[in-house]
C-alpha cells in the first residue's frame, strides 16, 4: 500500500491537464490586478506538484489545503482559516470560483463570499451568484463590485 501511495504522489499529478482557456484566463485576471489563491480539499503534496507541472504557480499568491487547515470545504472554518491566512478581513469582497456546487459555491456563499459555479455540462444552479459554462465567461463577470 505504501508503494501505491508513493506512486500516486509521484506520477498522478504529472498526468494533470488544463481546461481549455485556463492560462489566458489567469493571465488576464492577473493583468487586471486580481489577487488569486487556491483553496482545495486535495492532498497538499499532490496539489503542489500539479501546480508546478501545469505552470500555474506564478498566478497564485498561495494555496491552502484542507490538510493544512485541518478542515475540509464546505465547512465554514475552511473558508475562514484560508481568508485569515491570506490576510483578508471578514468584510473583504471575495469571489470563489469552483466546479463543486456544495464544496466550492455553497460553502463560499455560506460565509458571505460570492460563488461562481464552473459547470460546463450541468444544469444552472440559480442559487449561485453566477454560473459559467466556459472559463472565458469569468472575464465578463463584475468581479470588482458587489451586486
Amino acid at each position: 500500500a505504501k508503494e501505491l501511495d508513493i506512486h500516486y504522489i509521484q506520477y498522478s499529478p504529472q498526468q494533470t491537464g488544463l481546461i481549455d482557456g485556463t492560462l489566458p484566463l489567469l493571465e488576464e485576471l492577473q493583468r487586471r490586478g486580481h489577487q488569486m489563491w487556491i483553496l482545495t480539499n486535495g492532498f497538499e503534496e499532490v496539489q503542489r506538484i500539479k501546480l508546478q507541472c501545469c505552470g500555474l504557480s506564478p498566478f497564485f499568491e498561495a494555496m491552502y489545503t484542507s490538510e493544512e487547515l485541518g478542515v475540509k470545504k464546505p465547512h465554514p472554518d475552511a473558508f475562514h482559516k484560508a481568508a485569515a491566512a491570506a490576510g483578508l478581513s471578514e468584510s473583504e469582497d471575495v469571489v470563489m470560483i469552483g466546479d463543486s456546487w456544495q464544496s466550492d459555491v455553497e460553502g463560499a456563499q455560506n460565509v458571505g463570499w460570492r460563488g461562481v459555479h464552473y459547470n460546463p455540462e450541468g444544469e444552472l444552479k440559480l442559487a449561485a451568484w453566477r454560473t459559467v459554462r466556459n472559463l472565458h465567461e469569468i472575464l465578463d463577470l463584475p468581479l470588482n463590485s458587489r451586486p
